[in-house]
């Protein structure tokens, strides 16, 4: 397994080396200095199948750098290890992309937990609102799409082409492609089809869940 793992303090990125080398002994790491260095190493098809990407990259620009390497490579996990302890920040961080969100005083045995979950396909730490409540995470990827994504979402329910999408929404084709990639990339799911299931059966669990406390 390829591992990308960035940061920029070479201290920082030798202690992370020798945490997925305890975590995965058969794993190789890459590194990188900014997020430029990710994506030109990305770009080079090296198959990595999972990133570790420090938040105060020089070029990150706050979430911006993740939204990026989560649009380079959608397939891809990334775990953001963060200086600050936040629930509201580790929120966002999810709703951008990251499977994963570590602050760094968590301990050795702690990261590599969270790896872990992360590579089973889970996210760390489980799905939280901005005021850390955990919700399911079904209803948090669909919450995490935007307005335009939502209609575009609501449109693939009922069955809509794309042609049909982008004369409703008056746009172009084109952004019609770009808004479903989008929305399929932020449910974690490779088709339309696939995407109009997971929103039906996030529409029965939450019909389920507001029976129950009525």
């Amino acid at each position: 397994m390829l591992v990308l793992v960035a940061d920029r303090h070479p201290l920082f990125r030798e202690v992370l080396r020798a945490l997925i080398e305890e975590a995965l002994p058969t794993a190789r790491c890459l590194e990188a200095a900014t997020i430029a260095d990710v994506v030109d190493l990305l770009a080079a098809g090296n198959g990595v199948r999972l990133m570790l990407i420090d938040q105060s990259l020089a070029d990150s620009d706050g979430l911006t750098g993740l939204v990026r390497l989560s649009i380079a490579a959608p397939d891809v996990p990334i775990i953001l290890f963060s200086g600050v302890e936040s629930r509201a920040v580790a929120f966002h961080a999810q709703v951008c992309g990251a499977a994963g969100f570590i602050p760094k005083s968590l301990t050795r045995d702690a990261m590599r937990s969270a790896i872990a979950v992360v590579l089973d396909g889970g996210t760390y730490p489980p799905l939280v609102d901005a005021k850390g409540r955990r919700r399911p995470e079904s209803a948090e990827r669909v919450d995490a799409l935007t307005v335009r994504e939502r209609m575009v979402l609501e449109a693939l329910v009922r069955g809509c082409s794309n042609k049909q999408i982008a004369y409703e929404l008056q746009v172009s084709d084109t952004t019609v492609k770009v808004h479903v990639s989008s929305v399929l990339r932020k449910l974690r799911v490779h088709s339309r089809t696939q995407a109009v299931i997971k929103t039906k059966r996030t529409e029965d669990e939450d019909g389920a869940a507001h029976a129950a406390t009525a």
